[in-house]
């Protein structure tokens, strides 16, 4: 005979967050970076690169500047140049973006490598807003470059 399941839905939570918390080793040899939040070693600000200046990228970099006052663009990547003109007109349209926008023409990449070469630039956090079949070489560009990634799951 089966018994009944006793873990609701808090037990589950309390337990895998305090997993989560001991595999991460909370509490022993936390590194000063981890211990004291982000910390940008030239000032507090969060600098973001997009690569994918369609409409879903455009719109991620509107959300994560509404998200926190301490970041900015400073720059643009795409295979299309169009689209990163497009994607520049339009987030400065946006008043909570245009004030925060600082992207130079040596910080619009265009063409196919365009996400390898903003990965080497300055940037802190690295927006992924491509098309399905490039974010795997993206994705790991970003990370083995220790970059900050927003890549979403695209269907």
């Amino acid at each position: 005979m089966s018994k009944k399941c006793e873990t609701d839905r808090r037990k589950f939570l309390a337990i895998s967050a305090a997993t989560a918390v001991a595999a991460t080793g909370i509490g022993k040899n936390v590194s000063p970076a981890l211990a004291s939040g982000f910390h940008n070693s030239v000032n507090d600000r969060l600098r973001i690169g997009l690569v994918g200046c369609g409409g879903r990228g455009t719109q991620a970099v509107i959300n994560a500047l509404q998200a926190d006052e301490n970041t900015e663009v400073t720059a643009l990547a795409d295979a299309f140049a169009d689209r990163i003109d497009s994607c520049h007109a339009n987030l400065l349209d946006n008043e909570v973006a245009a004030a925060r926008m600082n992207v130079n023409e040596e910080n619009r990449f265009v063409g196919f490598d365009c996400c390898d070469r903003l990965v080497e630039s300055s940037v802190d956090v690295v927006l992924l807003a491509t098309p399905p079949y490039f974010r795997p070489s993206q994705l790991k560009a970003a990370v083995e470059a220790g970059k900050h990634v927003f890549c979403e799951k695209p269907v």
